[in-house]
């Protein structure tokens, strides 16, 4: 039986008189992780201030069982997981974990605490170089580092703040089976991330709140689409956009229609049909791997089914493999930022006329190839492409430029990209975000595959859910 970490009863705090919480009860279990979910003022911000022991309240609560009344109590009991904790870059990671906050007690004193840290890193099974600096540590072991000085003092309560700025999916789901195969350290967590990404993986239940009440408690099997989110925390059902194109008559949708497949069966899904429309951009949220991965390969045509019915503006067509769509410019891209999508025994100016004289009318290919020079030294914010044509001298913005920028040149009809932020910093994210508005212009189709969403969401005309 899991034994219980937090317990909140009654929790009331009023902020200039209106602003504020009202009647919060609730418990959290030991291993749990609890994502709370709510919009700007929903009271989210303030509940954990009052965990956090920034901010005092009335109510009753109790922390290991143990009964709690002061602010500090809190404090010493929580820790926050936020990506502010790593901005001294020159601390090791042992000084991260202990040793900065012992100095004072002397070199005998950091010594035992070394020990100690090193069989702590073992007991929690982490593979991590406790020498290292934090600047040069890669994004997930630096949440590693936190959830191993969260069990170095002792706390009980671990709330996850974090974007996982810089950390793929994998990444993410990586963190999560560290909490799951931890020992039974007695904590809990709380996710608390505007992206449902993050609270997806790392969330085993949700707690929503609206204008300062818990308005729904639910399991996470029970919150999966994000229209049960939109429910309740909104205060009225909100006509999305792909209601508003479900309303447009046939007529209408068939002058509009770019790129549709019809009655696709998915295991868990049932038959779905797929329309995409002219210049637009829809994106896909697929929670699960394995269906994402499918969905990316049917409607890229690397996984051709000859039973299917495909149409392309309108028209049916019978493709029976990757090359087929290509040439008919239905383009795709997965694992933007790698070289995965490249050649790269060729120079990066051979890899941008590609696809080759097949894909590439020969005469369009040499009107291109006078604009290599101009694209490749105005496009890079890090400067031209190395010359001796060694792709693995890039960066990855350099690939992401590089394989959106061949597609460009091509001008596709449609555009299929599969997690195309799993590896990008800020300025990647930017880059791609403005391919995709360059594409739309020039009246390509653009389809996302996705299973997170902050990234897309002023660029998206439509989001199509599809889980199991």
């Amino acid at each position: 039986m899991k034994k219980e970490i937090l317990r909140v009863h009654d929790l009331n705090l009023q902020i200039d008189g209106a602003y504020g919480l009202s009647d919060i009860s609730f418990c959290l279990m030991a291993g749990e992780c609890t994502g709370v979910m709510g919009l700007a003022n929903s009271g989210i911000t303030l509940l954990l201030d009052v965990l956090c022991g920034n901010l005092s309240c009335m109510g009753d609560f109790w922390i290991d069982e143990e009964a709690v009344t002061r602010p500090q109590d809190f404090a010493r009991r929580a820790y926050k997981i936020t990506a502010s904790n790593y901005r001294i870059g020159d601390w090791s990671a042992a000084e991260y974990i202990g040793l900065v906050d012992n100095a004072m007690f002397g070199l005998l004193r950091r010594k035992t605490l070394m020990r100690r840290i090193q069989r702590l890193i073992l007991d929690l099974g982490l593979e991590l170089d406790l020498s290292a600096r934090l600047c040069d540590i890669p994004e997930l072991d630096k949440r590693l580092l936190d959830i191993a000085k969260a069990c170095m003092q002792d706390k009980k309560i671990i709330i996850v703040e974090d974007e996982f700025e810089g950390c793929s999916t994998w990444d993410i789901q990586q963190f999560k089976k560290v909490l799951e195969l931890l020992p039974k350290k007695n904590i809990t967590y709380i996710i608390s991330s505007h992206s449902d990404n993050v609270s997806h993986i790392l969330s085993d239940r949700y707690i929503f709140f609206k204008k300062g009440h818990i308005v729904k408690k639910s399991a996470k099997r029970n919150a999966l689409d994000v229209r049960i989110h939109e429910y309740y925390l909104f205060d009225k059902k909100i006509t999305s956009q792909k209601q508003r194109l479900a309303s447009m008559t046939k007529a209408e949708q068939s002058s509009k229609t770019m790129y549709a497949i019809r009655n696709v069966i998915f295991a868990g899904c049932g038959a779905v049909d797929f329309e995409f429309y002219k210049k637009e951009v829809a994106a896909i949220l697929v929670r699960d791997t394995r269906l994402k991965e499918e969905v990316f390969q049917l409607l890229s045509g690397r996984r051709a089914i000859r039973e299917l019915t495909v149409l392309l503006e309108g028209k049916p067509i019978s493709y029976n493999k990757v090359e087929d769509y290509v040439r008919n410019r239905i383009v795709s891209v997965a694992n933007l930022g790698c070289t995965d999508e490249l050649l790269t025994r060729m120079s990066a100016g051979e890899n941008l006329v590609m696809p080759s004289f097949h894909k590439i009318p020969a005469p369009q290919y040499f009107m291109c190839s006078h604009m290599l020079g101009r694209v490749l030294n105005d496009q890079l914010e890090f400067g031209p492409f190395p010359s001796d044509g060694n792709l693995r001298q890039m960066e990855i913005n350099d690939y992401i430029v590089l394989v959106l920028e061949r597609w460009y040149i091509y001008r596709p009809k449609v555009l299929v990209l599969f997690e195309p932020f799993a590896h990008c910093d800020l300025y990647g994210v930017s880059l791609i975000q403005s391919y995709i508005k360059k594409f739309t212009a020039i009246g390509t189709t653009v389809i996302i595959i996705e299973s997170r969403d902050e990234y897309i969401e002023e660029l998206t005309d439509r989001t199509i859910v599809l889980d199991p």
